[in-house]
């Protein structure tokens, strides 16, 4: 129980998230729920300005049309433009609170701008699913003493005989925006669960295509500060259907997971690296280092493979690296292919650089 607490209250993963969902092609229908959110902010506004009795307060009418125009590029903007980092996010939701709370008590019939109230649920919704708990502990908190200033000021202007029609509409307000918040967590928690399985290798417990592209994608709605371009590593083991021959497909998948584990030994553990699986025996490291630091970490991996014993087994790498940060991952992985089996063709046991197309070997 306290486990699933733990994992309950901790923070969602913002940009995972974000590159799920855009591998899965589901980000574009994210955009669209959203902007439908902001279009129902914006009516709402509208709504607000123009119904009878009129609004409560001195150019009322004004700020909420301006409000509505918020609103609307507000819808367009979530749909249009690249998405926005989390503290971008953040403060967006922030506006879009401060927006329904205006609207609550805009109007000269109070009871009326209570309704407003469930909107709160729309921003709660998208809260609970890509940011923090505390976020949005903060939002219901927010949303509890709008309505409870609501109630009050309703009570004050409009009388205490009008008190149990607005409380019935704060209540459903309130209740669908509380309720958001577990069943969205946990239902984000299982959705976690599930994609993490179908990103790793079982074997070697590195990533696999898949997970690959997903932490690739990532990177591209990380908060961080821009990075050095990539340099990829591709790793194949030479002649390794010999060793499944001749030892068993059992200890053949010991030795995959003895190589994984030497790549990971051997890179900075402080520096930026993704590991993954990419084949049967093909392994990809992608590294911000540059490709001249790239390519002596993979003489170590060749050297730390080929120190492994029963059996001996040997490994070709191609390193292809971007010095100006215009290819992607995959197309590397294209390019340190191509280097690959030119080591392969030189003899094996051997990196190559697809930029110098020069191979070094032992006691090269």
């Amino acid at each position: 129980m306290s486990s699933f607490l733990r994992q309950l209250l901790s923070r969602a993963d913002y940009s995972w998230l974000l590159s799920y969902l855009e591998s899965r092609g589901f980000l574009i229908w994210v955009r669209c729920a959203i902007a439908v959110g902001g279009l129902a902010i914006s009516l709402t506004a509208l709504l607000a300005a123009f119904a009878p009795p009129g609004v409560l307060w001195p150019h009322g009418r004004s700020v909420m049309l301006a409000m509505s125009v918020v609103a609307l590029c507000w819808a367009a903007r979530w749909l249009l433009w690249r998405w926005p980092s989390r503290t971008q996010s953040l403060v967006m939701m922030a506006g879009a609170d401060i927006g329904i709370a205006a609207a609550c008590f805009i109007h000269r019939d109070l009871v009326l701008g209570i309704a407003a109230t469930p909107l709160f649920a729309v921003t709660g919704a998208y809260l609970s699913f890509f940011h923090s708990v505390r976020a949005n502990l903060c939002h219901v908190l927010f949303a509890f003493l709008v309505a409870a200033a609501a109630l009050i000021a309703c009570g004050y202007v409009q009388g205490t005989q009008w008190l149990p029609l607005a409380a019935s509409k704060a209540f459903i307000g309130l209740l669908s925006t509380a309720l958001v918040l577990p069943f969205i967590q946990v239902g984000y928690r299982i959705f976690r669960s599930s994609a993490d399985e179908s990103t790793f290798d079982t074997l070697t417990g590195l990533l696999n295509r898949r997970g690959l592209k997903r932490e690739v994608a990532r990177t591209e709605f990380d908060d961080s500060p821009p990075q050095s371009p990539w340099t990829v590593l591709l790793i194949d083991l030479d002649d390794f259907k010999s060793v499944n021959d001749t030892y068993g497909h059992a200890r053949g998948d010991d030795v995959l997971v003895a190589v994984a584990e030497a790549m990971t030994r051997t890179v900075d553990r402080d520096a930026t690296v993704l590991a993954a699986r990419f084949g049967g025996d093909e392994f990809v490291l992608a590294t911000r280092e540059p490709p001249l630091v790239g390519r002596i970490v993979a003489e170590r991996i060749r050297e730390t493979i080929g120190a492994l014993t029963d059996p001996t087994v040997s490994v070709s790498v191609g390193v292809a690296g971007d010095d100006d940060g215009r290819r992607g991952v995959f197309e590397l992985i294209t390019e340190a292919d191509r280097a690959m089996y030119k080591a392969k063709r030189s003899g094996g046991d051997r990196v190559m650089s697809a930029a110098s197309r020069s191979g070094q070997g032992p006691g090269a």
